[in-house]
C-alpha cells in the first residue's frame, strides 16, 4: 500500500485548523464502566453495565494535541472517517524479540480510546500483556488509498464483553449474517477487551493523485 506521512505546508495549515470536536467512531456508544485493580499479565477488570446509544457529540480540547503536524486531514475529518468506515483496525503489537505482528480487529471509539475484542489466547493479547506499545492503522483497501494511522498504548480488560461485542457486531454486520453474530456473542464470556489509548494520530489521502481502477465486466 502506498502511504505517506510527509505533506507540504498546506497539510500543516490544515492541521492547525483541526476541530476540537471528538465524535464517536460509530453510532455513538458510551460505556458505563467501573474499573478495579489490575490483575495479572497486564489485565484490568472492567465491570461493563450497559451501553447507552446517544447522538450527542462529545468534545475534548486535548484531542488536537494528538494530531501529527504532517497529517493530511484535520481532526474533524479523521473523526468523520472513523465514524463512517467499516474497515477494521490493524494493530501492530511487538513480539518478545521485537518483531511487529499485525492483527485486524473490529473497533469502536469512545472517550478518546479505541476498543476491540478478541480471545485471550490470541497472539495480539499475549504480546500486549508483555508490551503495551502498539501501532495502529484504519485505511481503505482499494485505490485511491486514504486512511489514518498512529501509535499508542494498549491494555487488556477482562470482564463481561457481551455489550462490547454487541456494539461491534451492530457496527460491522449492520443487521446481516445473524448466524455469525450469534456465534460471536456466544463466546462473550471468554472474550477479552483491548483498550487502545492513542498517543499520536496522522492521516494520508491520495484521492487527488490516484484514480480508482477500472472494473472489468
Amino acid at each position: 500500500m502506498i502511504r505517506s506521512e510527509s505533506e507540504p505546508q498546506q497539510a500543516r495549515a490544515e492541521a492547525s485548523h483541526a476541530s476540537t470536536l471528538w465524535l464517536l467512531a460509530t453510532t455513538p456508544v458510551k460505556i458505563i464502566a467501573q474499573q478495579t485493580a489490575p490483575s495479572s499479565k497486564g489485565q484490568t477488570t472492567l465491570a461493563t453495565d450497559h451501553l447507552i446509544h446517544s447522538r450527542k457529540p462529545q468534545t475534548d480540547n486535548q484531542m488536537n494535541q494528538l494530531l501529527s503536524p504532517r497529517s493530511k486531514w484535520p481532526m474533524e475529518a479523521i473523526l468523520n472517517f472513523l465514524r463512517d468506515t467499516r474497515s477494521p483496525m490493524r494493530i501492530s503489537s511487538l513480539s518478545k524479540k521485537g518483531y511487529p505482528q499485525i492483527t485486524s480487529l473490529w473497533f469502536v471509539l469512545e472517550n478518546e480510546k479505541f476498543f476491540c475484542c478478541t480471545q485471550p489466547h490470541s497472539v495480539v493479547c499475549k504480546q500486549i500483556a508483555e508490551n503495551p506499545k502498539v501501532g495502529f492503522e484504519v485505511a481503505v483497501n482499494e485505490p485511491p488509498y486514504f486512511g489514518i494511522s498512529g501509535r499508542g498504548n494498549a491494555r487488556l480488560v477482562s470482564g463481561d464483553a457481551s455489550d462490547m461485542l454487541t456494539a461491534l457486531t451492530e457496527r460491522y454486520l449492520e443487521g446481516r449474517d445473524a448466524k455469525l453474530k450469534n456465534w460471536l456473542l456466544s463466546r462473550a464470556d471468554t472474550e477479552v477487551i483491548i483498550e487502545l489509548t492513542p498517543l499520536q494520530i496522522t492521516s494520508w489521502d491520495f484521492r487527488k493523485r490516484m484514480t480508482a481502477p477500472s472494473r472489468q465486466t
